[in-house]
């Protein structure tokens, strides 16, 4: 098989794979901003998302998992570029090598192939689109679209490139580069979450599109599941809306984060992020507590379950704050009865409450002054 075949030549270290043929796709780059095609010119790097280095680390370590099976056997025979002899059939599977291939798909696909080699790329992805459209149902298919994504991500097309690899994780799941599209769908994916923009009239710089970022990241949940890329992408997706400033879907990504995949790498940071982002929600002591109980609540199942983290100390400092805010509720609905409506029976209760929340923080303190005023003013027995 030559190189030119493949995107991995770019001299990314793939995840292998007993199911797949040749070298897979990297699960997370050294540098996404610095992802290229063999014999294109390196972008300069832009800023990265915020807290995403952490991400980055726990998806390496992933590599040495042992490797997730993403593609149903049997998968298509490899098609084979040479510049001699055109596109060839490698391996073909009994069904293959019993059902005839259009000779006109074939001869578009040399023409498109010696196109992109020419570096007629306008002409090539025409080419292409002639046997998507005609022969759907060939071999030639899905290597057409693959071929359309390496041209459209050489031009910075990154919508484009990702939607051709989405045609082929849906309709041609068999696919004997399958793995290696769900990566690039991923690197595209995290090139575009983390600044990527979209060229207008293929030169002029267009603005950045994060919820088209969240779009692609959901997609390679849907196409792999049950892959390394899963997980991954569903973090970045919960990092890239906490970003944008959207806590209540980054919620849900982290969610099901935790549900679908509960025994991964990056499942206690997932409970330590859902913590995060319900204190997010917090307003205040005078307002309605629910994102403060399950705050609280999160904060303490990442504790219990991961107690040796080295995040420990600041999952437990979140849990004080927010035990302090709620203790506060509970102090202000005391003083609500102690000096409007000067019930100091339901005042003792709710200062009390504040003191069994919280018995450290703050407005514990207070609340026992407040219980100390009561006393005081021999006032504790009754309204």
């Amino acid at each position: 098989m030559l190189e030119a075949t493949h995107l991995t030549d770019s001299g990314h270290s793939g995840i292998s794979s007993s199911h797949t043929k040749g070298t897979g796709a990297p699960l997370l780059p050294a540098r996404h901003g610095a992802f290229r095609l063999p014999g294109t010119a390196a972008r300069a790097p832009r800023p990265r998302i915020p807290g995403t280095r952490l991400l980055r680390k726990i998806a390496a370590a992933a590599l040495f998992l042992p490797p997730l099976f993403l593609v149903p056997a049997p998968l298509s025979a490899e098609l084979v570029w040479s510049p001699v002899s055109g596109w060839s059939l490698e391996d073909p599977t009994p069904s293959e090598a019993r059902k005839p291939q259009p000779p006109e798909a074939l001869q578009l696909m040399n023409e498109a192939r010696q196109f992109q080699e020419d570096n007629r790329r306008i002409t090539a992805l025409r080419r292409y689109r002639r046997v998507q459209r005609r022969f759907p149902d060939s071999v030639y298919a899905p290597e057409s679209y693959f071929q359309s994504a390496r041209i459209r991500l050489e031009r910075r097309q990154w919508n484009h490139a990702f939607d051709a690899l989405d045609t082929i994780a849906r309709q041609y799941p068999q696919y004997h580069r399958f793995n290696e599209v769900i990566g690039l769908q991923f690197e595209i994916a995290v090139d575009v979450a983390e600044g990527a923009r979209f060229p207008i009239l293929w030169v002029i710089p267009g603005f950045r599109n994060m919820e088209r970022a969240v779009d692609m990241l959901d997609k390679v949940v849907t196409n792999a599941p049950y892959s390394e890329y899963g997980p991954v992408a569903l973090a970045y997706m919960a990092q890239v809306e906490k970003n944008r400033g959207r806590p209540e879907d980054a919620i849900d990504a982290y969610e099901r984060l935790i549900t679908d995949y509960p025994d991964n790498l990056l499942t206690p940071d997932a409970y330590l992020g859902l913590a995060n982002a319900h204190a997010e929600l917090v307003t205040g002591p005078e307002y309605d507590q629910g994102s403060t109980r399950k705050a609280i609540s999160y904060f303490e199942d990442f504790m219990i379950l991961y107690p040796d983290s080295p995040y420990g100390e600041a999952a437990e400092e979140g849990l004080e704050e927010m035990r302090d805010v709620l203790a506060r509720s509970k102090l202000l609905l005391g003083d609500f009865y102690n000096y409007r409506r000067r019930n100091y029976v339901a005042a003792r209760v709710f200062y009390n409450e504040a003191i069994t929340v919280a018995p450290d923080s703050p407005g514990a303190v207070e609340a026992r002054e407040r219980l100390e005023s009561i006393e005081d003013k021999g006032a504790g027995r009754g309204s």
